[in-house]
């Protein structure tokens, strides 16, 4: 199944690992800022997972400067191997929820792969990002076969915060973009899907507030 901008996501109902559940954290729902972002890693034995989470983990702030107001890791890992690898990856601050079902990371469009080398789980998603807009749908979404091809969180920091930057009044100017929020270095990468136009051009770009891109793209959000 492919999920697509504006359709409804589905529900994740999971347990977090250090207690709670992913009920707590009210995706999609617009709490503490306009989007929530959902991000799917492939598990312990992942290096590239390490380096996205540990990446997320020290970055929430920018996040949430950019207007994300939830963010939540998720993997089709055992409570205890999610718990292994919380500690052993340093994760702070990171909500990390566990024990995805393949038929939920189906649903969400995730592929899945199954183990070739010792360490592995027998079955696992691979990875995927997902904004969810405040009306619970999705907003922009990236998914791959392979462990690579992942948007840099700048990348996705461009992406939460045009919205803001393109709703400006009639006879107002632009707001400024500060240089952090600049997108960099995105590439397309053959089985990556993307539901946005925002990350692919190959050198250091800027979007013109004044004309937002074309595509799934809802205006204007109230302020």
């Amino acid at each position: 199944m492919t999920l697509h901008p504006t359709q409804t996501a589905p529900t994740l109902s999971l347990p977090l690992t250090g207690g709670g559940s992913t009920d707590e954290l009210a995706l999609g729902s617009g709490a503490d800022g306009r989007f929530s972002l959902v991000v799917f890693f492939r598990g312990l034995h992942c290096p590239v997972c390490r380096k996205q989470l540990g990446e997320l983990d020290r970055r929430l702030v920018d996040l949430n400067d950019a207007g994300v107001g939830r963010v939540l890791a998720v993997s089709m890992e055992t409570p205890e191997r999610s718990a292994q690898l919380v500690e052993q990856w340093h994760l702070r601050n990171l909500p990390v929820a566990c024990g995805l079902t393949e038929a939920s990371a189906r649903e969400w469009g995730s592929f899945i792969s199954t183990a070739i080398k010792d360490g592995e789980d027998p079955v696992f998603n691979e990875p995927g990002m997902f904004v969810l807009d405040a009306d619970g749908t999705l907003f922009w979404s990236s998914v791959s076969s392979m462990p690579f091809g992942r948007p840099a969180i700048d990348d996705v920091l461009a992406a939460c915060s045009l919205p803001r930057r393109a709703n400006t009044r009639p006879g107002e100017p632009p707001e400024a973009v500060p240089e952090r929020f600049w997108i960099r270095s995105g590439t397309f990468t053959p089985c990556v899907r993307w539901s946005q136009p925002f990350v692919r051009s190959g050198r250091l770009s800027r979007f013109d507030p004044r004309y937002p891109p074309r595509g799934h793209f809802r205006m204007p959000y109230p302020a």
